[in-house]
């Protein structure tokens, strides 16, 4: 099995370690015991042999310069103990120290005051400079407007609310900024203020007598001190007022500029944007802002109206592409910039234009109608005028009838079968046959004459329409030849001859 070599005990004896280091150091060792007889240092020895080196005249020395030393700190005390009995004190240096260091305090307290002052100065100089600069610069932003002549006082009004706006934000940035600044450098001056109130006005005009007797020459670093700052702060104010001046400056040559620019191309900017003053365009305008018409549909319109008519139908939607051009064309000229009279003519021309279509379509409606009501009429009186046309047809033909009744009589009397009845002119001579008789008349006509005064010779052809005319004879230059006209009466009779 695996754990057949298992050891048994985990415990090994000391004498075991000891053998198994012998074992595993043996040739350290052999080498050890050969160097046994090396000779070992020994301190007690060596202590043992110097002893009898010792002398007692070390000793001696010893004892003696302790003693000396000893000797002389004693003599030093006791000359400096009686020297300091001797010594006077004079009250007097004492008040001199007290009122150095009370003037050194209201010197540091008078030189934070003076600081505390000066940081308030410059302060409120930069507050007045920036309050100053936004001033100035609402002041031109008015200016600008005012100049830019604007017509319409909504937008005027709402341009000056803008800057009066921006101009209130900036201040209060600026006074937020600035007063908490003010408030804590006051109330530093405040302090330094009620320090000073606090000394003895003597005490410190005597330090400083004293303070100019003994330090002369500190008061005169302090002169040239306060005369460089003096020409410094002189070279400041007058930087601040050579600032102030080309701003001054600036902002004046700025205004000049815009009132030339003004002057130079306003005419140009207005003439972009007119203003047209006519009472008549103004009425109409005022006229055209009471009406609210709906735009033009011309589907809507044909189904509201039930209209089947085709050209109508194309004539209404041939307006409908018309307007719908008109309509972009406006819709384009809306987005121009221009703000007076030219959108008002907009507005109005596309109210007037929406009106005439709708007086247009009402007019179309009305036509409609009318047309309608007309053929309703027309229809009514056509069937009247069938039934009176009929009755005259039959009145007519029978009046035919009994004319032909009477004219055959008359040609049974007369024996004939043609008469004249009307000759208009040589040309047009209208003639009647007798039906029995209408057989004879072919294609090519029949030979006949009429007998009033002399014989005019002749042939009767038939018309289109049944009825039957007489021409006359011509000679070899096809021309009729002339009879008496007024000879030939109605009811004249004619001989048809059958060759």
């Amino acid at each position: 099995m695996d754990n057949d070599n298992k050891v048994n005990s985990t415990e090994v004896s000391v004498n075991q370690c000891h053998e198994e280091v012998l074992l595993f150091l043996q040739d350290e060792i052999k080498n050890l015991h050969k160097e046994d007889n090396v000779e070992l240092y020994d301190l007690n020895t060596e202590y043992a042999k110097t002893k009898k080196n010792s002398s007692p005249l070390v000793f001696l020395i010893l004892l003696g310069i302790t003693l000396l030393v000893g000797g002389v700190s004693w003599g030093l005390s006791s000359w400096i103990s009686k020297a300091n009995e001797n010594i006077t004190v004079d009250w007097q240096d004492f008040n001199d120290l007290n009122l150095r260091n009370l003037l050194d305090t209201v010197s540091k307290a008078q030189t934070n005051y003076d600081s505390a002052v000066k940081n308030k100065v410059l302060i409120t100089t930069e507050m007045e400079t920036k309050i100053k600069q936004v001033t100035n610069q609402r002041d031109q932003d008015l200016f600008l407007i005012e100049s830019l002549n604007l017509k319409n006082k909504k937008t005027k009004t709402e341009r000056i609310n803008a800057v009066n706006s921006s101009f209130n934000d900036q201040m209060k940035i600026i006074h937020d900024e600035y007063d908490l600044k003010l408030n804590e450098i006051n109330t530093e001056i405040d302090e330094y203020k009620a320090q000073l109130a606090q000394f003895d006005s003597e005490k410190i005009e005597s330090a400083r007598a004293q303070e100019k007797a003994l330090d002369s020459e500190r008061q005169l670093q302090e002169l040239e001190r306060k005369k460089l700052v003096t020409e410094y702060e002189t070279k400041l104010a007058a930087l601040q007022k050579s600032l102030e001046d080309n701003q001054q400056n600036y902002y004046k040559e700025l205004r000049e500029s815009i009132s030339q620019v003004k002057t130079e191309y306003q005419g140009e900017i207005n003439s972009l944007d007119p203003i047209y003053k006519d009472s008549n365009a103004d009425e109409i305008i005022a006229s055209t802002k009471e009406l609210e018409i709906e735009a033009y549909n011309a589907m809507q319109f044909i189904a509201n109206n039930e209209i089947s008519d085709e050209e109508m139908i194309a004539k209404l939607e041939s307006m409908q592409q018309i307007y719908d051009n008109y309509q972009y064309l406006n819709s384009k000229l809306n987005t121009m910039t221009q703000k007076y009279s030219i959108p008002v003519y907009y507005n109005a021309s596309k109210v007037l234009v929406d009106e005439m279509n709708s007086c247009a379509t009402e007019l179309i409606a009305n036509l409609k109608e009318s047309k309608e009501n007309y053929q309703h009429e027309f229809d009514i009186k056509e069937e009247d005028y069938k039934i009176q046309l009929e009755e005259k047809n039959q009145d007519l033909a029978n009046a035919d009838i009994y004319y032909q009744s009477c004219i055959d009589q008359l040609m049974q009397t007369a024996k004939t079968s043609a008469i004249l009845l009307c000759a208009e002119s040589l040309e047009d001579i209208s003639v009647y046959i007798a039906p029995k008789a209408r057989y004879l008349i072919g294609d090519e006509g029949l030979n006949a004459e009429i007998k009033v005064g002399k014989t005019v010779k002749g042939r009767i052809y038939r018309n289109e329409d049944d009825t039957f005319r007489f021409e006359a004879e011509r000679n070899k230059n096809d021309e009729i030849i002339s009879f008496d006209l007024d000879s030939m009466v109605p009811g004249t009779v004619i001989k048809l001859l059958n060759k």
